[in-house]
């Protein structure tokens, strides 16, 4: 689980299909939710650092 990053992006060839957790297509660019140690090795930067949580009801 961990920590994830949204990152925007100009290219998604540097990045794995599998290793996106979700992309946003929007007007301004690509926003990319990936794990913040990725995107810490790629040196990208990001906007906002979540944490995955699963919830049981």
């Amino acid at each position: 689980m961990g920590f994830h990053g949204f990152c925007s992006i100009r290219d998604l060839r540097d990045i794995k299909h599998e290793q996106v957790i979700l992309v946003f297509e929007e007007k301004e660019g690509t926003t990319v939710v990936i794990k913040k140690e990725l995107a810490d090795n790629l040196k990208l930067d990001y906007s906002l650092i979540s944490a995955w949580i699963t919830l049981t009801v």
